[in-house]
């Protein structure tokens, strides 16, 4: 069952982009989505206190994460490639020149499950397999360019239990 990736460009003023698994459409999210581990940022009164034995949480929050994956971009044409890689990192990176960085919506929808959350920082963006451009592969007369990317959210999800 395959899913698919929405990425809200609203403050860039162009429509949702969306990863599902038609190369067709040019934007494939590859398997291996991560929407990150739940961590927390603790306070705790540790062993150096002379009335504390082991250690006592005194506060609590949950840390940001990292939502991670790979998606294939495809190309009828070298151009073609290039120009939806181009449109794929301004999704991922949401950063204008005019107006800089502005948080924006990641949306994970699998198995009729919506997923949602805020991403609070530009994502980083690896092209290929191993941070370089691949020389670009073929798959039934398309260019394909793999690209890696991790994007810090907002550790409470807008909708789904991660």
């Amino acid at each position: 069952m395959a899913g698919t990736l929405t990425i809200d460009r609203t403050n860039l003023g162009l429509g949702d982009l969306v990863f599902g698994n038609d190369p067709e459409t040019g934007f494939v999210l590859a398997p291996g989505l991560s929407f990150g581990t739940i961590t927390w940022r603790k306070n705790t009164q540790g062993e150096d206190q002379f009335n504390v034995a082991g250690r006592q949480l005194i506060d609590y929050c949950r840390a940001s994460t990292t939502v991670a994956g790979t998606v294939e971009i495809y190309g009828a044409s070298e151009a073609d490639l290039q120009s939806k890689i181009g449109e794929a990192i301004t999704a991922l990176t949401q950063v204008d020149g005019t107006s800089g960085f502005q948080t924006f919506t990641i949306t994970f929808s699998h198995g009729g499950t919506l997923y949602r959350c805020t991403a609070t920082e530009p994502g980083d963006v690896t092209p290929g397999d191993d941070g370089v451009f691949d020389d670009v592969a073929m798959d039934n007369g398309n260019f394909i360019q793999a690209l890696g990317f991790a994007i810090v959210r907002d550790p409470i999800p807008l909708l789904g239990p991660i």
